[in-house]
């Protein structure tokens, strides 16, 4: 064998070995990413499930302290007393929240590992949702006194949603979200709370188109039929929604080409008065009102899936084949062996949708807004649980409703503290496992540059 043919061998050995290399840093790169992937799944599982149930159980808690209060008001009627109960602790919260916030924020930034600042990282999860539940509770009081009335729930959430994007209209509201620096003054936190109230107007959207179904299952007794008229009503009303957003997208995308184009096309008119808005001006408010309040609707719409998906699956389990109607008419054990399902279930099929690469927009719509009803079905589906076992413990205990709740809910927030702190551990060990695997095996340019997934 001559010596060209030996330093031809080697290179095509050396080539075959660099290929072989490549392909399993490429192996071992995408085993990495897909179980980063799976522990930030089961992260947001966790957090909005903690949230959930800490937001709901804390708004129980003050409801029913309020109510015993109320109760001394004989005139008012219950739905009226409930509602104003409920309206009290919301203001509480809208004034309690952004001051919290704006207090913590400066905690926030210390990346501590102690008890303290575990504490203040779960605070700071459930803050959102605790105001969010608050004026969700509001307009869940307000359906209640118009008694499942199409019209007047119609209007309620219409109502609901011009006030959220007026308020984001706002010129005040604008400046408070110009920069990260004024968004985070305790005055920018006011200002721009109203733009949480997503879940509010979500609620009265998922009432006002669950009426039609709601209605076809009153006409019959056979829970297969309910279960057939949930399952229809999920895939139309689903279907409805990725196309209403496939279409807000095509229109977004439209607007910004067609913005592009005339920036500067528009001709600004100056009156003699001085203080009156020019032509470019209110075109700019108008356009910038049809925006927000698009894309507030689509938010919304993104609640309304998740809602259809629990009723469905709530309607399958609870109402075909527990034969109780729902889970607050079914027992705690019941909830817990159906929560702990979802849970686990829900997470496998997210972690699935999100390793696979959707190759249309309306395809990647579908999943965005599916992953997001998982997680949030998940969060309500062990709410619901939480609310079946205090209604036991109640039942049995013979304790007052406020009692209960208030033991409930130290209970709860110590017990979700220990799980939180176990999550956030377990997760840093694997962090730190991932940051060390890909240093070690020279993984940084394969997986996009860093050394963390």
């Amino acid at each position: 064998m001559t010596q060209e043919s030996k330093a031809l061998d080697l290179e095509a050995l050396s080539k075959s070995h660099d290929h072989l290399k490549s392909g399993l840093q490429k192996s071992v790169a995408n085993t990495l990413h897909k179980a980063t992937d799976s522990s930030t799944t089961v992260q947001l599982f966790v957090n909005k499930s903690m949230g959930t149930v800490v937001s709901w159980m804390v708004s129980q808690t003050f409801f029913y302290h309020i109510s015993e209060v109320m109760k001394n008001s004989e005139d008012l009627k219950p739905n009226v007393s409930a509602l104003i109960s409920r309206l009290i602790y919301a203001v509480f919260m809208t004034v309690l929240v952004p001051l919290v916030q704006w207090a913590l924020q400066s905690h926030a930034k210390n990346a501590s590992t102690s008890l303290l600042s575990d504490q203040i990282v779960l605070l700071n999860l459930c803050l959102p949702m605790l105001f969010a539940w608050a004026w969700k509770d509001v307009v869940g009081a307000v359906m209640t006194l118009v008694e499942n009335k199409i019209l007047p729930e119609f209007i309620m959430a219409v109502v609901v949603l011009l006030f959220m994007t007026l308020w984001e209209v706002l010129p005040c509201y604008r400046r408070s979200t110009a920069t990260k620096e004024a968004a985070g003054t305790l005055c920018a936190r006011y200002v721009t709370l109203p733009a949480s109230l997503g879940l509010a107007v979500g609620y009265c959207w998922d009432t006002v188109l669950s009426y039609p179904s709601k209605k076809w299952q009153e006409k019959t007794q056979a829970e297969l039929f309910v279960m057939m008229i949930n399952v229809a009503y999920f895939f139309i009303l689903t279907s409805l929604i990725t196309c209403i957003c496939y279409r807000w997208h095509e229109y977004n995308v439209k607007r910004q080409e067609a913005e592009k184009a005339t920036e500067e096309a528009t001709p600004v008119v100056d009156t003699n008065g001085g203080g009156s808005p020019t032509l470019k001006h209110v075109q700019e408010v108008r356009s910038r009102f049809t925006n927000l309040a698009g894309q507030s609707f689509i938010d919304a719409l993104g609640f309304v899936y998740a809602w259809t998906l629990l009723g469905t699956i709530n309607g399958f389990f609870f109402t075909f084949l527990a034969e109780c109607g729902a889970p607050t008419a079914c027992t705690y054990q019941s909830n817990f062996g159906f929560s702990t399902a979802i849970t686990l279930i829900f997470i496998r099929i997210s972690t699935m949708m999100k390793s696979e690469k959707r190759k249309s927009e309306w395809a990647q719509l579908s999943t965005d807004l599916t992953n997001n009803a998982l997680s949030l079905c998940v969060g309500w589906g062990w709410s619901n649980f939480t609310s079946v076992a205090c209604t036991q413990a109640i039942a049995t205990s013979g304790m007052k409703p406020m009692h209960t709740y208030l033991i409930c809910c130290i209970f709860t927030w110590a017990f979700i503290s220990v799980l939180h702190r176990k999550f956030e551990s377990e997760r840093s060990a694997w962090d730190s496992h991932v940051e060390e695997e890909t240093l070690n095996l020279g993984l940084g340019e394969v997986i996009g540059g860093h050394t963390v997934l």
